[in-house]
């Protein structure tokens, strides 16, 4: 059964509902709780608008005396000193008037600088802290991927440039506006997918692989796969000298 907001008598609803309504200005109103007369709102609508209306002839007024309110307010305060007095005296307000707005647009300027030089330099600690993030990011998917750890560095270094910290904080590949691809080509290219290619192009950042034609399998080809033991300090030394010719 659905029940009218407001009805002219109480004869047309049911006997069993008639106690939810109540008398407002000659009719029935079913009483709600929670409900907000809309005249009401009305009202405070068109006082809104009037004072809307009001403010914009204010500022219409304001800017045909080519000041702000808050301008002609700060040289009305300054008018009392003994030298604003001095000029007004002999009769040079327009001189009093540019006094004040050159201190005041100086005043502002020196504000707006010390803003730009705060935003630059918290600019400058947001892309630091985005490039560690990334490169930590790098590397995690690098190690786990299985690359030597003095190879770390030079993984990382290749993802210089593809891999990007987007607005929400994810670590993203783009090709320039767009969203690099995975092989499968409906997701994104994740960080793992991506060492797994270095391990495929530069196989000699990882540890040797024993099989044929493989470094001390006996087979022929010495180290024709990219691979090699050797100690620490003699993989780094041929890290490096692989990663310069590259």
């Amino acid at each position: 059964m659905t029940l009218k907001l407001t009805v002219d008598s109480l004869d047309s609803v049911p006997e069993n509902v008639r106690d939810l309504y109540k008398e407002v200005d000659g009719k029935f109103r079913l009483d709600l709780d929670g409900y907000e007369d809309p005249a009401g709102l009305k009202s405070a609508l068109d006082k809104e608008r009037q004072a809307a209306k009001d403010a914009s002839k204010q500022v219409s007024a304001w800017k045909a005396l080519g000041k702000t309110p808050e301008e002609i307010q700060a040289l009305l305060q300054h008018l009392e000193t003994d030298e604003d007095a001095k000029l007004i005296a002999a009769g040079k307000l327009d001189e009093v008037v540019k006094k004040r707005t050159e201190r005041m647009q100086a005043d502002y300027d020196k504000k707006l600088q010390a803003e730009a030089d705060s935003r630059t330099k918290a600019e400058g600690k947001a892309a630091k802290l985005a490039d560690r993030t990334l490169q930590a990011v790098l590397r995690d998917a690098a190690a786990r991927a299985g690359a030597l750890p003095e190879a770390l560095d030079d993984v990382v270094r290749r993802g210089a440039g593809t891999w990007v910290l987007n607005d929400d904080g994810d670590v993203v590949a783009m090709n320039g506006d767009e969203v690099v691809l995975g092989k499968d080509g409906k997701k994104p290219l994740t960080t793992q997918e991506w060492a797994e290619s270095i391990r495929e192009s530069a196989p000699y950042f990882w540890p040797a692989t024993r099989g044929s034609g493989a470094p001390g399998s006996g087979g022929g080809g010495g180290n024709q796969s990219g691979n090699f033991g050797g100690s620490k300090a003699e993989r780094v030394a041929a890290i490096k000298k692989l990663t310069s010719k590259a």
